[in-house]
């Protein structure tokens, strides 16, 4: 279960060891006055996207794609040529092929 931030609700600006942590956990160094900048503009992002939670989305779909695509789709069918080509392989055992050792003749 992923950790709770301290601030429950976004307000001007974030408490620095939330925002440490979330730097760290997206993995983004910054300096001082991009920490600040970062700071004051995070928030106002997170409640822009609070706004989304009062629209009425009953009657909308879910969607993977802004068009609809339709995949070409061919019948399942088996290939049996494993038999074919273990017919054909010099060394079969078990239904396995067998090749030659040549990592030992290399470290020689």
């Amino acid at each position: 279960m992923p950790e709770q931030f301290e601030s429950d609700k976004m307000t001007t600006k974030l408490r620095k060891n939330d925002l440490d942590r979330l730097l760290r956990l997206i993995k983004i160094d910054l300096n001082e006055a991009e920490l600040e900048l970062f700071s004051s503009q995070l928030p106002k992002i997170v409640d822009y996207f609070q706004n989304l939670k009062t629209l009425n989305l009953q009657n909308i779909e879910p969607t993977s794609h802004i068009v609809k695509i339709t995949c070409p789709r061919r019948p399942d069918r088996k290939i049996t040529c494993a038999d074919n080509v273990l017919t054909k392989m010099p060394w079969v055992k078990f239904n396995q092929f067998f090749v030659p050792i040549i990592l030992d003749a290399l470290s020689e």
